[in-house]
C-alpha cells in the first residue's frame, strides 16, 4: 500500500485502509475512490490515504494496535468528553478499561515500531489524537522498561491529557487560518481546564491530572501555563510531550498539512528543540520511529518518484524503494526495486 496525498489520488484508486471515524468507517478497505468521494474526504479534513499500488503491494505498514480497538478507544473518549461536566465514575471505568485493553495489545507485540500514519478527520481529530499520544507514550514507556502498572497510569493520563479542548469553541479549534492572539490565549488555557476538570470531577489519580496540566510544558522554561522547567515537571509528563509533539506537527490540521516523518525527527532532534525535551524519552522514542515509514512516497536526487517498501537495518534514510517506470500516456511499464544502500549515486531528496 502507498500513503498517498489527497490531492495526487485519481479516481478509480482502490482504498488500502478504511477512514475511521469514531469507531465506525467514512469509507472503508477496498472501496474505489470516485470523484464525489474524494472531494467528500477533502471536506471531512483527510488528506491523505492509503492506496493499493502495484509497486507497493507488498508494503504493508503494521499498527501496533488494532483498527477495532483504536476505533473503539477513539469513540469512548467521544462519548466521555462530550458530556465532560458530567464524568461518572462509570466513564472514567469506561476509559480505564480502555486504556488496559492498549496495554495489554502493546505487551503481546515483540519489535515496536511507529509505522502507520493515523488518518483522522478534523471532526474526530482531539480523540483519535489522544489515543494516538497514548499509544505513542506506551510505546516509549514499554522501550523504558516500566511495569505494566505504570503503564496502565501513564495510558489512562494520556487518553484523558487533552480533555481541557472540550472547553474550546470549536470554531477556534478547527479554525481555517491563523490563529489570534486572544484565539491563542484561549487555546493556551485547555491545560489548566483540563486539570481543574480531572481534579474537581473525578476521583482519578492525580498523576492523570498533572499530566493534563503539563503536558506543554518545556524544560527550558518556555512552556506553558506554569513556565515550569525540567526540575519541576513529572517524568511521564516529560515523556508524553515528546509523543504529543510527534502527533501534533505529523496531522493534518484546517491551517497547515501535516509534516513527513523525517521533517519531524530533524526538527525535534535540533539545537532549538533538544532542552525543552526530556532526552531519555526521546532517545527511546527515536528508536522507534522511521525517517521513511513503509508506504511513503519520495523524491529521488535523479528527480523520479518511489515508494519506500523496505526498512534497512543499518541506515533508516537509504531504504529499499520501487519506482514506477511509465510510458508516454502514464501506463505502467515496469516497476523497478533499488536498494539505495547498494546504489551510492541515488538519494532520498523529500517526503512527497
Amino acid at each position: 500500500m502507498q500513503l498517498v496525498p489527497l490531492y495526487m489520488v485519481k479516481p478509480g484508486a482502490a482504498l488500502a485502509r478504511s477512514i475511521p471515524f469514531g469507531d465506525n468507517s467514512l469509507l472503508t478497505r477496498g472501496t474505489i475512490l470516485t470523484s464525489a468521494y474524494i472531494n467528500a474526504l477533502r471536506t471531512r479534513g483527510v488528506f491523505k490515504v492509503y492506496i493499493e499500488t502495484d509497486s507497493s503491494y507488498d508494503a504493508v505498514p503494521k499498527d501496533v494496535i488494532s483498527e477495532e480497538t483504536r476505533n473503539h478507544a477513539s469513540k469512548t473518549l467521544q462519548d466521555v468528553f462530550t458530556d465532560f461536566s458530567d464524568l461518572t465514575p462509570r466513564k472514567m471505568g469506561l476509559v480505564t478499561e480502555v486504556a488496559h485493553s492498549i496495554v495489554d495489545e502493546l505487551l503481546d507485540q515483540e519489535d515496536l515500531e511507529l509505522q502507520t500514519h493515523d488518518l483522522r478527520s478534523f471532526d474526530d481529530y482531539t480523540y483519535r489524537h489522544s489515543v494516538n499520544v497514548t499509544v505513542i507514550s506506551l510505546m516509549i514507556g514499554k522501550k523504558r522498561d516500566m511495569t505494566r502498572h505504570e503503564l496502565n497510569r501513564l495510558a489512562v493520563a494520556g487518553l484523558m491529557h487533552d480533555i481541557g479542548k472540550m472547553k474550546i469553541p470549536i470554531s477556534i479549534l478547527n479554525k481555517n487560518g491563523r490563529l489570534s492572539s486572544d484565539e491563542l490565549v484561549e487555546i493556551r488555557k485547555h491545560p489548566d481546564w483540563g486539570f481543574s476538570i480531572l481534579a474537581q470531577k473525578t476521583n482519578t489519580d492525580p498523576l492523570v491530572w498533572s499530566v493534563a496540566r503539563q503536558h506543554h510544558e518545556m524544560g527550558d522554561g518556555s512552556g506553558y501555563p506554569d513556565k515550569l522547567d525540567n526540575r519541576d515537571i513529572h517524568p511521564l509528563s516529560k515523556l508524553l510531550t515528546v509523543a504529543d509533539i510527534w502527533d501534533a506537527l505529523r496531522s493534518d490540521r484546517p491551517y497547515k498539512s501535516g509534516w513527513s516523518a523525517d521533517k519531524v525527527i530533524d526538527y525535534m532532534k535540533s539545537e532549538s528543540m533538544l532542552p525543552k525535551l526530556d532526552i531519555e524519552s526521546l532517545n527511546s522514542f527515536m528508536e522507534l520511529v522511521k525517517p521513511f515509514p513503509l508506504g511513503t512516497m519520495v523524491k529521488l536526487s535523479d528527480g523520479r518518484e518511489a515508494v519506500v517498501v523496505c526498512q534497512d537495518m543499518e541506515d533508516s534514510y537509504r531504504p529499499v524503494i520501487r519506482v514506477s517506470n511509465v510510458d508516454e500516456e502514464g501506463n505502467t511499464k515496469n516497476v523497478e526495486e533499488i536498494i539505495l544502500t547498494d546504489t551510492p549515486e541515488l538519494s532520498i531528496i523529500s517526503s512527497i
